[in-house]
C-alpha cells in the first residue's frame, strides 16, 4: 500500500456522508469498493448497499464478484458463516440472482448501472444506504457535452437523492478516474 492508498481508506472510514475519491488507474479502486462492500455486508453496517459502475452488466460483474468471495473465502465462512440463509419458509424468499441477492437475512446488495431507475427503491422499510460508485463514466461518453450533462442530471437529480432523506444512515462513495476536465468526478471534487 502506499499514500495515496492510505488517503483512499482514511476519506471512506471518515464520517462523511458523501466521499468523493479521484485516483490513478491501476490503483485498485475497484478492489477497495469491492471489500468497502464486503466489509459492510459482513458487518452488517447497511440494510440496502447499491453497487453503481458505468453500465449494468459491469456492476453486475462486480455484485457478483463480492457474492464469489463471501460465498467461498473460507475464512471469511469460518468467522461469520454462510452469507445464504436457508429457509423452508416460504414466506421468506430471500433471492440470491444477479439482479439483487441479499446476505445473511438482513442486507440487500443490488447493482446498478449509470442512467438506470434508482428512484423509489425499497427493501425493507430501507432505501438505499450505501451507495458505492465506482468508474462511473466512460471516457468517449465524456468527450460529448449533452452525455456530461445527462449524466450529471442522473447524478445530482436520482442517484443522490434516493437515499433516506429523514435518516442520517447513508453514505455515497464514489472513486473513479478523472478522464475529463468538464466530468462529474472534477465537478465533485
Amino acid at each position: 500500500s502506499s499514500d495515496l492508498h492510505r488517503q483512499m481508506l482514511a476519506a471512506i472510514d471518515s464520517d462523511h456522508q458523501r466521499v468523493c475519491i479521484a485516483a490513478p488507474r491501476g490503483l485498485g479502486k475497484t478492489s477497495i469498493a469491492r471489500a468497502l462492500a464486503e466489509r459492510s455486508i459482513l458487518f452488517r453496517s447497511y440494510e440496502f448497499i447499491l453497487y453503481v459502475s458505468n453500465g449494468e452488466t459491469v456492476a453486475t460483474m462486480q455484485t457478483e464478484n463480492i457474492k464469489r468471495e463471501l460465498l467461498t473465502n473460507r475464512e471469511i465462512r469460518r468467522i461469520f458463516g454462510s452469507v445464504q440463509i436457508n429457509t423452508d419458509d416460504p414466506e421468506l424468499d430471500e433471492s440470491f440472482s444477479k439482479q439483487s441477492w441479499v446476505a445473511f437475512g438482513s442486507s440487500l446488495v443490488m447493482p446498478r448501472g449509470a442512467g438506470q431507475q434508482v428512484r423509489g427503491l425499497l427493501y425493507k422499510h430501507f432505501r438505499p444506504q450505501l451507495i458505492i460508485v465506482d468508474d462511473l463514466e466512460k471516457k468517449e461518453e465524456l468527450e460529448n457535452p449533452e452525455n456530461r450533462r445527462k449524466l450529471k442530471e442522473w447524478f445530482h437529480s436520482d442517484l443522490a437523492k434516493c437515499v433516506d432523506r429523514y435518516s442520517d444512515k447513508w453514505r455515497i462513495i464514489y472513486i473513479d478516474t478523472l478522464k475529463h476536465s468538464e466530468s462529474l468526478l472534477q465537478e465533485l471534487i
